[in-house]
């Protein structure tokens, strides 16, 4: 799915409760979890030491580190919408709810499927609430996380949810959804 393309936060309105994006796979390799690794001083064996995980671990191989998988929201968010003006920067606020209900093993492909929850009006601001949940081919469960990330409101983004709650918003609005992203087109 190509990413949504609006010229302002504002012009998210029409999409509040809709899918507004399925990112592109990316594939997770042993050299960026051992970058990660590195930079994070975890190089729990689990990570890193792909002959013993093969013996050792129930996942019969390497997997990502769980906060890997949450950098990578970064990336995601990107692919999945892009403003064309009316945003000056993006800033990390927080997380609010984070869970990796399944380990992303070595080798596989992830992406990223982006709701729009939600859209308020804030003081010189407009607060857009994304839910964010990462899928891939061979996970054990239907997603890899699910995160509530916090921006500052001012101009920005804050990506908030579950995916239960996305998947509860998605279900009661899919066909006006891709109508409008059919007219997004």
């Amino acid at each position: 799915m190509p990413p949504l393309v609006v010229e302002t936060v504002r012009s998210l309105k029409e999409f509040v409760g809709c899918e507004i994006a399925v990112t592109d796979w990316l594939m997770m390799t042993q050299d960026r979890i051992d970058r990660f690794a590195e930079a994070t001083n975890d190089q729990q064996w689990i990570h890193v030491d792909r002959e013993r995980a093969q013996r050792e671990s129930p996942y019969g191989t390497t997997i990502a580190h769980g906060f890997l998988t949450l950098s990578l929201l970064s990336h995601f968010m990107k692919q999945a919408i892009q403003f064309r003006g009316g945003v000056r920067m993006g800033i990390n606020y927080g997380l609010n709810r984070v869970r990796f209900p399944s380990p992303v093993r070595v080798d596989s492909e992830i992406r990223a499927r982006v709701g729009l929850v939600s859209l308020k009006e804030l003081p010189d601001a407009l607060e857009a609430v994304f839910s964010v949940s990462l899928e891939g081919h061979d996970l054990e469960k239907r997603n890899g996380l699910s995160a509530t990330t916090l921006n500052d409101g001012r101009h920005t983004l804050q990506i908030r949810g579950t995916f239960l709650e996305y998947e509860v918003v998605k279900s009661t609005r899919s066909r006006q959804c891709a109508m409008m992203r059919a007219r997004e087109r």
